[in-house]
């Protein structure tokens, strides 16, 4: 979801590389130069963490613009991406969902806001 505007937005702007600190623009350029010596088609940005994607969007200069489209203030839906990698990384240790979760609702509504979200970021990039 996210990474698919993002990889839309990377075609349009060269300065997410920027966004992010040097330390982990060179990790991601390690990972995607050992991709493509596996002869994998791959973009540099697919090479960064989530992390690093959420970083890239809240530093994008319409930012602002988007959140105010999605009827939310900047805050918020910095709140709703920390909420999206926490549930990455308890998707990823999938243990987590099975004995401690029991908030379905507000995945739910996390998922919907950040498909909303998404979707404006997609609006601005064309």
């Amino acid at each position: 979801m996210i990474e698919g505007v993002l990889l839309q937005l990377g075609n349009y702007i060269d300065y997410w590389k920027n966004a992010l600190d040097k330390c982990t623009f060179y990790k991601i350029k390690c990972e995607y130069e050992r991709l493509r010596e596996e002869d994998f088609d791959i973009d540099l940005l697919h090479c960064s963490l989530l992390d690093d994607k959420i970083e890239i969007i809240k530093k994008i200069e319409s930012f602002k613009d988007i959140c105010l489209m999605c009827e939310r203030d900047e805050g918020d839906v910095k709140y709703l991406l920390k909420k999206l990698k926490r549930l990455r990384n308890n998707l990823a240790h999938s243990n987590h969902l099975r004995t401690k979760f029991r908030n379905w609702n507000e995945l739910l509504e996390t998922v919907k806001i950040c498909r909303v979200f998404t979707e404006e970021m997609r609006k601005e990039l064309q």
